[in-house]
């Protein structure tokens, strides 16, 4: 058997390597070129200070000369603030944000080279790997992919325009959407939901969501969570098939259930794991294509091996 590669130099480990831990390098040059800013503008003013001592204007032109350096540093402090502004917010990322992360990076490269059913093919093949690493008890690398599973979801809501924030919101509206509780006390679990209430807040964060399910179903397991993330995945691979065949509503209604269904799994699965997904996400994307470092992506199409390889 050949020696593999690391899956970090594998073709298709879109987004390859774990950042783990790693501060954004955007930090550091915002950093870097604020001092170099300041320091250049401190030159300037030095300089063209001792140009007028020596001349019977100093005097006067001195508190012109301090006021355009103030001009100046006002202005850069301003840029600065409306790029940081532009930026999702690195402490508390909604499900706006994460979509709209993902499709700052991924969109384009998505919209030429993924059709939907690529998209849930992805889904797939990264929730087949959290299902192999709970099977094995070794889930060191289940953040990751729970992360491009759940990438890969959000980039399916956006090619179909949906609203994940209102989407979840409307099944999970802080409590159990069968039988209307929270913690949920269904016995036997009927088959249609009957939400009668609202149970709370709405979640702010995503991560107010991760904790949400949490409240709601405190007693799942990591196998149960996991196979029931597999069983979610393939009933988004059913409704997608039937409604690219049919173009029908119902289906169109089935498509955004089970995929709000499919995220919610993997919510619980990052909980039993002691993960929290909107932070791994976070950690992963905010400076762009974990593999290109580009925003947009530059990757280009990438072929998605067999499963089994490592």
């Amino acid at each position: 058997c050949p020696k593999r590669k690391p899956r970090a130099q594998r073709s298709d480990a879109r987004g390859g390597g774990h950042l783990y831990g790693s501060p954004p390098a955007g930090q550091f040059l915002w950093g870097f070129l604020l001092y170099i800013q300041m320091i250049s503008n401190v030159y300037r003013l030095y300089i063209q200070c001792i140009s007028f001592v020596y001349t019977e204007k100093y005097l006067e032109n001195y508190p012109v000369l301090l006021s355009v350096f103030i001009d100046n540093e006002f202005s850069w402090c301003r840029l600065k603030l409306e790029a940081e502004q532009k930026q999702p917010n690195k402490e508390k990322m909604t499900f706006k944000d994460l979509q709209e992360l993902n499709a700052g990076i991924y969109r384009v490269q998505n919209d030429r080279n993924y059709s939907t059913a690529d998209m849930v093919s992805r889904i797939h093949r990264y929730v087949v790997q959290v299902l192999k690493a709970v099977r094995k008890g070794k889930t060191d690398r289940s953040g990751y992919d729970l992360s491009m599973a759940l990438s890969w979801s959000l980039a399916l809501a956006n090619r179909l325009h949906l609203d994940l924030d209102q989407e979840t919101w409307k099944r999970f509206p802080n409590v159990c959407p069968y039988c209307s509780n929270k913690p949920c006390a269904c016995g036997e679990r009927p088959e249609e939901r009957t939400v009668t209430r609202e149970g709370g807040l709405k979640p702010e964060t995503f991560s107010d969501y991760q904790k949400m399910f949490s409240q709601i179903y405190p007693h799942n397991t990591l196998k149960d969570s996991a196979m029931h993330m597999s069983e979610e995945i393939g009933e988004v691979d059913e409704a997608v098939k039937y409604f690219t065949g049919t173009h029908n509503q119902m289906m169109f209604e089935e498509i955004v259930t089970e995929l709000v269904d499919l995220i919610t799994n993997m919510c619980a699965v990052a909980s039993t794991l002691g993960i929290d997904l909107a932070l791994e996400m976070k950690n992963l994307f905010l400076d762009g294509c974990p593999k290109c470092r580009c925003t947009p992506c530059d990757c280009w199409f990438t072929v998605a091996k067999s499963v089994s390889i490592r």
